[in-house]
């Protein structure tokens, strides 16, 4: 299966048109959820069975990232592998790693977890590439200590942020920083400033008044329009096409 990403502005959202090869045959599939986004800063191939292998775009200097999808093994040396020597050094929240020539990587950071960000500094632009990576649980509940928490984001695209957090807890969380935007909650106004969306491959810095726990809001697909002639013309095999969100349409 071939994935493809184009974005296109649309009705509160962008339209994301997908080809799928199937039996010889291409069809086409739209997906149009408002305020759902396709994410423009990495690529991906997706297999049937919630495993992708994907890559993030880095550039040179410090980039703040987290990951929507991890390999079995989450070791720093192992999902840092395909920078090589480029990258030099991974923070985390209190805990960080520096990558040394000819004896790779030392510190107290030794393990990627899926639910918090990272800065990853590089001496130039490169490909982090990860391969067979299972999708994060976009339903994970994360918890919050008061004050600021660096955060992943569990999905693959990318949501508005207001609608990407439960409506119960915004009062609750007071600012969200990604690279080079933030936006803060302003009761009477809601979310304000240059950061929007929340997208996966992005690590955010959140502030919160107390602890908190809570799942992101990853809505399913409003939209998904398939061309049901194409698929009946082979009617006695059965496929499996795996949708933005790692589902499988039978």
């Amino acid at each position: 299966m071939t994935k493809q990403f184009n974005t296109d502005p649309g009705h509160g959202g962008i339209k994301i048109p997908f080809q799928i090869y199937l039996t010889g045959f291409v069809f086409s599939l739209l997906l149009a959820t408002p305020n759902i986004y396709a994410s423009t800063n990495h690529q991906e191939h997706l297999d049937t069975n919630n495993r992708i292998d994907y890559c993030l775009d880095l550039h040179a200097g410090s980039n703040l990232v987290s990951f929507y999808a991890l390999p079995d093994d989450r070791s720093v040396s192992n999902v840092l592998a395909s920078l090589h020597n480029q990258a030099t050094e991974i923070i985390g929240e209190g805990i960080a790693a520096t990558h040394i020539n000819d004896q790779g990587w030392a510190g107290s950071l030794t393990t990627i977890n899926p639910y918090s960000g990272y800065w990853i500094k590089t001496n130039s632009d490169a490909s982090l590439c990860l391969s067979e990576a299972t999708l994060i649980d976009p339903h994970s509940l994360y918890e919050l200590h008061a004050g600021s928490i660096l955060v992943s984001f569990p999905f693959a695209g990318s949501i508005n942020i207001g609608d990407a957090l439960p409506d119960e807890i915004e009062g609750d969380i007071t600012s969200n920083i990604s690279e080079g935007v933030a936006a803060s909650y302003i009761e009477t106004q809601g979310w304000t400033g240059n950061l929007q969306s929340m997208e996966g491959g992005k690590g955010y810095w959140m502030t919160a008044t107390k602890p908190i726990t809570f799942s992101f809001n990853i809505p399913e697909p409003s939209v998904l329009i398939l061309l049901i002639i194409g698929l009946a013309m082979t009617p006695t095999r059965k496929h499996k096409v795996a949708t933005p969100l790692g589902h499988c349409i039978p």
